[in-house]
């Protein structure tokens, strides 16, 4: 009997162990972020339609359309049962070291990053942050490399750099940003500031 129960106990790990495996997946991708190989877990979904269509229409209007190196944000609260969503670019790698990014989903071919106001104690992982760097921000991510080679060999710079000296100097600019308010999964009130 109790071999039965290590047995189902062996089974129970390796079904989740190939749930997991699978939950991340590595496909080609041809949308915001360039045609490269990706390994992200992307494991959540946006499910009310009318926010992706409110997503999909920021992604193809707000300005500045022309930037290319840039990574939409959806801020996400909830007060007195209305939910809140503001929608912005992330203009610049030197946002991320600050970030409070949740994490990222897909919508329609768009990468954005999902950051939920009352899940103080989630983060993005610096090795998240880099890899974003690194595939949003290449010139970013470029700063950074030196930066760290410089730490190397410069002794001045390791004794002095911060974390924040890694990070490419900001974006001087900002982003339009469209403010959306829902009640029980239907927008009710849209407001744009910064067009």
């Amino acid at each position: 009997m109790e071999y039965l129960k290590s047995l189902d106990m062996v089974k129970y790990f390796y079904l989740a162990f190939v749930a997991l495996f699978f939950s991340c997946i590595s496909r080609k991708e041809s949308d915001s972020v360039g045609e490269e190989q990706s390994a992200i877990c992307l494991t959540w979904e946006l499910t009310n339609p009318e926010l992706r269509n409110q997503i999909v229409e920021f992604n193809n209007t707000a300005e500045p359309i022309e930037l290319k190196n840039k990574l939409l944000v959806t801020h996400c609260s909830e007060e007195d049962g209305f939910d809140y969503y503001s929608l912005y670019y992330m203009m610049g790698a030197y946002s991320l070291q600050n970030t409070s990014i949740r994490f990222l989903t897909e919508v329609n071919g768009i990468l954005v990053a999902v950051d939920y106001e009352s899940f103080g104690d989630f983060q993005l992982s610096e090795q998240s942050r880099i890899e974003i760097m690194k595939r949003v921000f290449p010139r970013g991510y470029e700063y950074y490399l030196k930066q760290l080679e410089l730490n190397k060999t410069d002794p001045f710079a390791a004794k002095y750099s911060t974390e924040e000296s890694f990070y490419p100097p900001p974006v001087t600019g900002d982003s339009e940003c469209w403010e959306l308010k829902f009640k029980d999964g239907e927008m009710i009130e849209k407001k744009v500031r910064g067009k």
